[in-house]
């Protein structure tokens, strides 16, 4: 066999180690998701007029917003120390459900009774009625179903997140030809019973099979120091308070920019800034995954973190890249499966969002890095920078720009703060 052969073999072999197959799971189940997602929306696309889908697009991001506070960031703090809760695992799990369920009441409600202050548009088209009806269940939902991934990814069994998010991609499809047209979010509700299906099924199948195992082999293996650190509740405050901070701010950027949009740009403006950011946050979430993969097992193999880090940014640059040309290249092609609106005013928006992936490949790492050696700063300061650099920007392009003023300020966002905070010592070695 040839050098070059030797070469592509060990990096395909590679690809088989935990952390790279964990991480190729959480990829493919964000690629997957991707693809029938976008599917998702030209089907909405054609069946409603943009204003419709504009103002159900804004529904959603609010949802997944508010949804991101009521986490508390448990997720992460779940991917960091539920490895090696041992026999605490299940009582980890299901406090942070309870915990997380009730901020989602909380926060919902709350968001509802000052939606004339911070969301008069929304609030205007849907009324304080059906927002109430729609965000009271939606958030909660919607909070159970982002812990999920998580807790099956700390348990090692992130290859069944694919299955999960494609059976849920599949029934919000069918649920929107059904009911989609049935009153002014139905595209929002469509989405949110979805969610709640599939929330039914993986909470049967983590409490029914896979946490009794998880106890059960923990009882065996006997308690190690890191799982007496879990139970002390050593360094668990100052992580979530940390992470928390960070999801915030993460969170006002990602999900809650398309409300500024709407107000800015009006309901055909976050028609198309809400089609551009859906494609162009898939390319985000691939690396999110191989990023989720990494925390996981750096909590398992401390010694190996800058190892693991510089292969996982190697194997995120491939899966994030290629897409990214693809999507630059075909942009017009792509938005035109939407509608003329789309493709006419959408193609710069897109492009520049997609290219914003690229350099959060860095900012990724850097933000994971920290959690690995546990260093609470960047994860505040990394996304609160971001968050900061990328409204301000867009709120004060769009009103010149339009819609592409948004995505500019993503791409100047994550541009300086990959230059500044990426770990670039780590990876160069």
């Amino acid at each position: 066999m040839t050098r070059a052969g030797s070469d592509a073999l060990a990096w395909l072999q590679a690809w088989r180690e935990p952390v790279h197959r964990d991480g190729l799971a959480l990829v493919a189940s964000t690629a997957a998701t991707g693809v029938l997602g976008l599917v998702f929306w030209v089907v909405a696309a054609r069946l409603y007029p943009p204003a419709v889908v504009g103002l159900n697009s804004v529904a959603i991001s609010t949802m997944t917003l508010l949804s991101g506070l009521a986490q508390l960031n448990l997720s992460y703090l779940l991917l960091r120390f539920l490895p090696v809760a041992g026999t605490r695992t299940r009582r980890l799990v299901l406090a942070s459900y309870g915990v997380s369920g009730i901020a989602s009441l909380l926060v919902a409600g709350l968001f509802v009774l000052g939606a004339r202050i911070w969301a008069p548009d929304l609030l205007d088209h849907v009324g304080g009625t059906g927002l109430l009806a729609f965000l009271l269940p939606g958030v909660a939902v919607w909070t159970v179903f982002a812990l999920q991934d998580f807790v099956l990814t700390a348990l090692g069994r992130a290859v069944v997140v694919p299955l999960e998010n494609v059976a849920f991609s599949i029934l919000k499809m069918v649920l929107l030809m059904a009911i989609g047209g049935v009153a002014a979010l139905g595209i929002a509700w469509a989405w949110l019973v979805a969610t709640g299906v599939t929330v039914v099924v993986m909470s049967g199948y983590l409490l029914l099979r896979v946490l009794p195992r998880v106890t059960t082999n923990a009882e065996a293996d006997g308690p190690s120091a890191s799982t007496a650190a879990v139970a002390r509740g050593t360094g668990l405050g100052r992580y979530a308070a940390a992470e928390y901070a960070g999801s915030v701010a993460w969170g006002a950027a990602v999900f809650g920019l398309p409300i500024a949009v709407l107000h800015v740009t009006g309901p055909d403006g976050a028609a198309v800034y809400g089609v551009a950011w859906t494609i162009a946050f898939a390319l985000y979430m691939a690396a999110s995954g191989t990023g989720q993969s990494f925390v996981a097992h750096a909590a398992r193999t401390p010694d190996d973190v800058d190892a693991a880090l510089r292969a996982v940014v190697r194997r995120a640059l491939v899966i994030v890249g290629v897409p990214v040309v693809v999507v630059v290249a075909g942009s017009s092609l792509l938005l035109r499966q939407f509608g003329t609106l789309y493709e006419q005013a959408g193609g710069s928006v897109l492009v520049v969002a997609a290219l914003s992936a690229l350099p959060n490949v860095f900012t990724n790492a850097a933000v994971n890095l920290a959690r690995a050696r546990r260093r609470w700063g960047p994860l505040v300061a990394i996304p609160g920078s971001i968050s900061v650099i990328t409204i301000a920007l867009g709120l004060f392009l769009m009103p010149v720009l339009g819609v592409v003023g948004a995505a500019i300020g993503w791409l100047v966002a994550q541009t300086v703060v990959a230059a500044v905070a990426t770990p670039w010592k780590v990876l160069r070695a």
